[in-house]
């Protein structure tokens, strides 16, 4: 080991195995006058133990100092089977300088709180430089053995061994082994949070808060100690009071890594009700400022680590802009907002408690650097953005916008402390040089965006603060200094037009305002030139501060709002003198007559109904409201009328609408609907009549007036009711009548009739529903009967038009009876059923009653429309002529039938073979034609049938044929006995022998 009585070195590399870093440093020298050894000089096994120990002691190799009893340790240690353990401690030194690290056997001489690390063998074999990194492990104790061997047990041991899904891990413990060391964990956990100082649960010490760690611990030590035993009654009762105070959050901590941002938001709020009742539990002594302020800081460490987890897990940096701004604006949102409360309790609420805080402002530095790293982030996506919306596919492409955030992709920006500073930095400026060229073009399309369309400098103020992130950046900045210095001359010529108007001031000019004096609405007007003054000036201490006339346009600014607020105040005044005097009249209506009728009848405008209240005394409210959210002090007489105004102002509010309901209700009524509001319309002036105990109550009487009130508005609501169900009505039947209209009076008689039904129904259950009287809705249903009759007579005049086409089918055959053709049933019988059936619609409108509001108007549509039936009437005439004509069409047809005698005499008067062939082919001719006849004829209402006809046609042509083929047969076998008798008696002369010369001649 290096000697402090030596300063001989060498220079050479040693590789530490343990932990595989490299170092050029001097060699340490055994030195022969301490070991008298000199083949152990350079023993590597040495430079490994020692490498080890400055490495993990964090020792610079030339401080690092030991002595002769350490190197003696080190050698038993290294040779000694059955030494096992060798600890290394580093001791306090009055050397500032040097560094001394003491090497023994075992733990005898450790004490808590000293650096340590310990080395062990897990084995017997002789150590060698090859097997010393494997049969050595290395291990440090920090604060204390239980602490140490509690987070050995939590962060390897467990996951390992417990928490594991290897099979591995599943076969190394067995038994209950596993069980055994969950109890351990939580057994260590529990130990830790009852404190280091003291080892019985009894003598918890709630002063020692090294095993206070995360939130969730200092929960469960405030209910460990008011379980434990040996506690005083005193100590449980205040653990109580503490632990009551926490039990709210102790789920929510539990759980504090699984949620969402809106969850770490609400969380914060449910976080600052449980540490005030914390600090403000009434018991003695009381919450430890100490222990507070570590408690605040590892609730401030919790949610920053949950923050963070969530911000590291999303692609800040290759997702669009608006898949992670909303989270990193919520992740940035509860930093702030625990920052903000920790402040406000420690700065304002606990300075006044009784338990007073009375240590520093406490501030969370963690959370307000990571929510300046989060707010700089977002900043640099929002920029980004920006210029991607700014440049073209083509442009982007070339320019490789995509590459620039490659300085970040290594980083994980959200894991903020004092070593990951200069890495973000050197990203940054890396970042900052890719951008340089893209920020030149940038620079180029926005100084064509930012003056386009647009001579109002408000609008030019806006177009500018649109791009005021990518404004922030030097490089545009500096490349639009000329559209920046054109943007702040015209802030100063707008700044200067603002003066100028306020020195050439009209009050005559002023902007109409309803309901506002002329003094109220020229603090209106002075209001808004100051917005828009502010909003002119709002560039001054952003992106224009650094151009050199930023100071001189800021004056100007400072001397317009001095004017401004001058105005103000000038217009203010006014209004409280004005007001007063007004007051000060016992004419002027504006102060409320208390003793005077709440509501009554104007005879002046023909009875509508008035409320004594002053429309002026609404405008006082209103102004008055006005003028304190301006920031304006109210004189005190002002109020007290503001106040008896507000103190009513309710009730004069819905008086004045159910005045102003009534008072146009009329206009509002339709004219055959007004008899049916009478009698709700009655009932509510019942209200206002001389017996009435309400019309006498009065201003003053509060309790009356309120019940006045309720009992007014229900009256005009009820009246309101039966006007909107009776508005409603009236479109229900207006929809069904606008049907009807759709609906055939000749062919869809049936659905007519249904569609009635209907509207009568609607009209039934309206004035049902609004308990008016049947007699009362007559002129309603008078005014439906009338919209009803315009409907019906169209369609009737429709229906006589076409009345014979569409009449119910009449069916009709002909036959041959009597040797007649004739229409069965009779062309007689036919005309009475058809004149019937038109008869029928013809005189519809004499016994429709329609809704019986008006039935009358119905009775003279015949006489209105008799030219159309005289046409239904002609129209009949001529359809029987066709049915006539039909009729006799079919006459040659039963010649055969009719006159057989005279057809057989013809038959038998045949005498020619052409003549049978010639009266064959007519015969199948006739067939064929006969065919061709329809079953069936239509002519408009009628459908004659030729069935029977056709059947008795085919019977004559068959008997015709009989006879033809009869007559045939008879003269051919007539014919046949002409042959044979002539043979016969050739054949007798034949045989004949002559007897004579002239017998044979």
């Amino acid at each position: 080991l290096f000697n402090s009585a030596c300063g001989t070195s060498t220079t050479c590399t040693v590789s530490c195995a343990c932990c595989n870093l490299c170092f050029a440093s001097p060699v340490l020298l055994l030195l022969s006058s301490l070991r008298g050894r000199s083949d152990k000089m350079n023993d590597p096994r040495k430079e490994y133990i020692v490498q080890c120990i400055i490495s993990v002691l964090n020792i610079p190799r030339n401080e690092f100092r030991s002595n002769t009893t350490s190197n003696a340790a080190l050698e038993k240690f290294l040779d000694h089977p059955n030494e096992k353990v060798l600890q290394a401690i580093e001791n306090d030194s009055a050397e500032t300088s040097k560094r001394t690290v003491t090497l023994q056997i075992g733990f005898s001489s450790y004490a808590e709180g000293l650096p340590e690390m310990h080395f062990v063998k897990t084995s017997y074999e002789p150590l060698t430089e090859e097997n010393i990194s494997k049969l050595v492990m290395v291990s440090s104790l920090r604060v204390s053995p239980i602490r140490s061997l509690f987070y050995n047990v939590r962060e390897v041991f467990m996951p390992l061994l417990v928490e594991g899904s290897a099979k591995e891990a599943e076969h190394a413990l067995e038994g209950r082994l596993t069980d055994c060391l969950v109890e351990l964990d939580a057994g260590l956990n529990a130990s830790l949070r009852r404190g280091l100082r003291n080892r019985n649960a009894g003598d918890l010490d709630d002063n020692d808060l090294s095993g206070i760690v995360t939130p969730i611990d200092e929960v469960r030590f405030w209910e460990e100690l008011k379980n434990a035993t040996g506690v005083s009654d005193a100590a449980v009762d205040r653990a109580s009071k503490f632990s009551e105070a926490l039990a709210p959050i102790a789920s929510e901590l539990d759980d504090l890594p699984k949620k969402t941002f809106a969850q770490l938001s609400d969380l914060t709020d449910t976080l600052m009700d449980a540490i005030d009742s914390l600090w403000q539990c009434d018991v003695t002594p009381p919450y430890p400022a100490p222990r507070m302020h570590h408690f605040l800081k590892i609730l401030a460490g919790a949610l920053g680590r949950s923050v963070q987890a969530k911000l590291n897990s999303l692609n800040v940096w290759t997702s669009s802009f608006s898949q992670v701004s909303k989270h990193i604006r919520e992740g940035h949102k509860v930093c702030e907002r625990w920052n903000e409360i920790t402040v406000d309790l420690t700065d304002v609420q606990w300075r006044t408690s009784e338990n007073r805080w009375d240590g520093e402002v406490y501030k969370d530095s963690f959370l307000t650097n990571l929510a300046a790293r989060i707010q700089e982030v977002s900043q640099l996506r929002g920029q980004h953005d920006q210029i991607l919306k700014l440049l073209s596919e083509e442009e982007l492409k070339e320019m490789q916008v995509e590459g620039c955030f490659e300085p970040f992709m290594k980083l994980s920006v959200f894991s903020y402390n004092d070593y990951t500073v200069p890495a973000w930095r050197t990203a940054l400026a890396d970042y900052e040089a890719r951008m340089a060229p893209i920020e030149a073009k940038v620079a180029e399309r926005l100084r064509a965006e930012l003056f386009t369309n647009t001579s109002n400098p408000a609008q030019t103020v806006r177009v500018f603060q649109r791009y005021q992130d990518l404004l922030e950046r030097k490089n545009i900045r500096q490349s639009l200094t000329n559209e920046r210095e054109r943007l702040l001359t015209e802030l100063d010529d707008f700044l200067g037009r603002v003066q100028s108007e306020l020195e050439t001031f009209d009050p005559n000019s002023l902007p109409a305002g309803r309901g506002l004096s002329p003094h109220a609405r020229k603090m209106v007007w002075v209001e808004h030139f100051r917005s828009k003054a502010d909003l002119a000036a709002r560039p001054l201490s952003g992106f224009l501060k650094d151009l050199h006339s930023a100071g001189k346009v800021s004056s100007t600014y400072k001397k317009v709002r001095a004017d401004l607020k001058e105005y103000r105040n000038r217009a203010y005044k006014d209004w409280c003198e004005e007001v007063e005097s007004q007051l000060n009249d016992p004419e002027d209506p504006i102060a409320l007559e208390m003793n005077s009728r709440v509501m009554d009848f104007d005879t002046a405008q023909q009875g509508a109904l008035k409320i004594t209240y002053s429309e002026r005394l609404i405008e006082l409210v209103k102004e008055a409201r006005i003028f304190e959210q301006l920031g304006c002090n109210i004189p005190s007489k002002v109020k007290i009328a503001v106040q008896d105004g507000l103190k009513f102002y309710r009730f004069a509010v819905q008086l004045k609408q159910i005045c102003n309901f009534y008072n146009t209700l009329s206009a509002e009524l339709l004219p055959s609907q007004k008899l049916m509001v009478l009698q709700p319309a009655l009932a509510f002036e019942q209200l206002f009549n001389e017996k009435s105990s309400m019309k006498k109550v009065q201003w003053n009487k509060l309790d009356q007036l309120e019940t006045f009130t309720r009992n007014v508005k229900e009256g005009a609501e009820r009246l309101r009711a039966v006007n909107r169900r009776l508005r409603n009505g009236h479109l229900q039947v207006s929809q069904e009548v606008v049907q009807l209209a759709n609906v055939s009076l000749l062919r869809q008689r049936d659905q007519w009739k249904q569609k009635l039904a209907q509207i009568q129904k609607a009209i039934d259950t309206t004035i049902g529903a609004c308990g008016c009287q049947v007699a009362d809705a007559k002129p309603w249903k008078a005014h439906w009967d009338y919209q009803i009759f315009k409907i019906m007579e169209v369609q009737y005049r429709f229906g006589l038009e076409s009345l014979n086409e569409n009449l119910p089918e009449m069916k009709a055959d002909l036959v041959l009876a009597q040797k007649q053709l004739k229409l069965k049933p009779p062309l007689e019988e036919l005309k009475t059923m058809y004149f019937k059936e038109i008869k029928s619609f013809v005189s519809l409108p004499l016994q429709f009653k329609g809704l019986d509001g008006a039935a009358h108007v119905y009775k003279v549509m015949p006489d209105r429309n008799s030219e159309g039936i005289a046409v239904v009437f002609q129209k009949a005439s001529d359809l029987f002529v066709k049915v006539q004509q039909l009729q006799s069409s079919f006459t040659p047809w039963l010649v055969v039938g009719l006159m057989p005698e005279r057809v057989q005499e013809l038959v038998d008067e045949l005498t020619d073979p052409k003549d049978w062939d010639l009266n064959f082919k007519a015969l199948k001719a006739k067939r064929k034609d006969m065919d061709k006849i329809p079953d069936t004829i239509k002519i408009d209402c009628f459908t004659i049938s030729t069935v029977v006809l056709k059947s008795v046609i085919e019977d004559q042509l068959e008997r015709l044929s009989d006879a033809l083929v009869i007559s045939l047969r008879r003269k051919a076998s007539d014919e046949a006995k002409s042959v044979m008798t002539f043979l016969e008696e050739a054949l007798e002369k034949l045989n004949v022998r002559p007897d004579s010369v002239q017998e044979l001649g």
